[in-house]
């Protein structure tokens, strides 16, 4: 027998190991598959149900496949799970702006930095009075809200376009960063201005908008009002690269998993004047100033986008 011969398997003793290696090779595959579904699916379930990445009662947004449509109607299936606000008097984060501006009686008329400060005593509503539902979810592209107001009277006046906030309306206030130095009040005429990375937006029964940002206006998002037989409702739409989720030079616009704080307003008028004469708000034990006056460190509340689902698998 020569040395190569004494080296060299028998076809009899090759076949088993050859076969036993392809073996192997298939069984890794679908196993490594299967590993990677497990560990995908251990992070969904992660950042959906155990990770609190903030104390902040949060509203989850749904990923909508189809697109939601802000259009004043909500369709079954288009949001998440909806959260129910009133501003009964048992309500733990229900709370009304005690002072307010009457611009009706402006000392210069036009001019509300001249207006008089008056009290409202409001510190709670029944439900049929004011209360909501909140809806959220989002797209590739936009983050969809909905609101369904209830309200008793529903002040909608067109004379007030141009003031937009003297109407009943939803005010929402998004800081994407959630770094407290974007929605500040200008060194130079006293005015607030606001950024991708904190702003404010407001639409009214009548479906008036109103922007509070530097970097974009009422033309780059979408909004829908419609009244109901029991109050009004409100979609709105805005386009995720209008929130920026880094702070300073940086920019990152919202996607899944993405955290952003948030607040919520509503004007409440119980008559047609051109004035708020009843300004709602969210609030927590900790913080009790409004989000227009305590500004970004009064957003407590957050919106998160819910991550999508499992991985792909490649």
């Amino acid at each position: 027998m020569s040395a190569e011969e004494a080296v060299t398997p028998s076809s009899s003793e090759s076949k088993p190991r050859s076969a036993r290696r392809g073996w192997l090779l298939r069984v890794s595959v679908p196993g490594m598959m299967v590993l990677v579904a497990l560990v995908a699916g251990g992070l969904v379930v992660y950042q959906r149900y155990i990770q609190k990445p903030d104390d902040r009662l949060t509203i989850v947004a749904a990923y909508g496949k189809p697109s939601p449509i802000a259009d004043g109607v909500i369709g079954k299936n288009e949001y998440g799970a909806p959260v129910s606000i009133s501003w009964t008097e048992d309500s733990m984060l229900a709370a009304f702006q005690e002072h307010l501006i009457d611009p009706t009686k402006s000392l210069i008329p036009g001019d509300s930095s001249t207006a008089p400060i008056v009290v409202d005593p409001t510190k709670s509503k029944t439900p049929a009075d004011l209360s909501l539902v909140v809806y959220a979810a989002y797209s590739d592209k936009s983050l969809f809200l909905a609101f369904r107001v209830r309200d008793q009277f529903v002040d909608a006046d067109e004379n007030d376009r141009t003031n937009p906030e003297y109407n009943d309306g939803v005010e929402v206030f998004i800081d994407g960063d959630r770094v407290a130095n974007d929605f500040i009040s200008d060194p130079g005429n006293g005015t607030v201005r606001g950024s991708s990375e904190g702003f404010q937006l407001l639409v009214n029964a009548a479906g008036h908008r109103k922007t509070i940002a530097s970097d974009f206006t009422d033309v780059d998002w979408k909004a829908t009002a419609k009244k109901t037989d029991d109050g009004y409702l409100v979609e709105m739409e805005i386009p995720l690269a209008l929130i920026d989720t880094k702070d300073g030079a940086a920019y990152a616009p919202a996607a899944a998993g993405s955290l952003l704080h948030f607040a919520l307003a509503i004007t409440d008028n119980d008559a047609e004047v051109s004035r708020q004469t009843s300004y709602a708000y969210l609030r927590t034990s900790a913080q009790t100033a409004s989000p227009w006056i305590g500004r970004e460190g009064a957003w407590s509340f957050a919106i998160k986008l819910e991550p999508r689902g499992l991985l792909p698998l490649w």
